[in-house]
């Protein structure tokens, strides 16, 4: 009962901290300089119910595979996006619907 209200509980957590973030770049979008961040997502830790098995000898059956359950998530990382591609895409973008540029697709 506890490890599945760990769960829950971590999984809003988190869920929270993604929401925090989205919400800062929203509200940043407009700030000359602003740099989008991105949250990457990590298990917390993950328990064992039961082993793998190895094939039969005769070969008539394969073996099966561990099972494992989870004990919910975390934030891994908060990162910064330092990509200068999307800024110079979104310029080109706007220069040619400025332009009314449309790229030839050859076929």
């Amino acid at each position: 009962m506890m490890t599945s209200l760990f769960t829950g509980v971590s999984g809003m957590q988190a869920n929270q901290t993604y929401l925090d973030v989205i919400s800062n770049n929203v509200s940043n979008s407009n700030t000359v300089g602003y740099k989008a961040e991105q949250v990457s997502f990590s298990e917390v830790l993950n328990q064992t119910i039961s082993g793998a098995s190895a094939p039969d000898a005769s070969g008539s059956y394969g073996g099966t595979n561990p099972m494992q359950m989870g004990l919910g998530v975390g934030v891994a990382c908060i990162t910064t996006n330092t990509s200068v591609y999307k800024e110079i895409n979104i310029y080109i973008l706007s220069i040619s619907i400025l332009l009314d540029i449309t790229p030839e697709v050859n076929i």
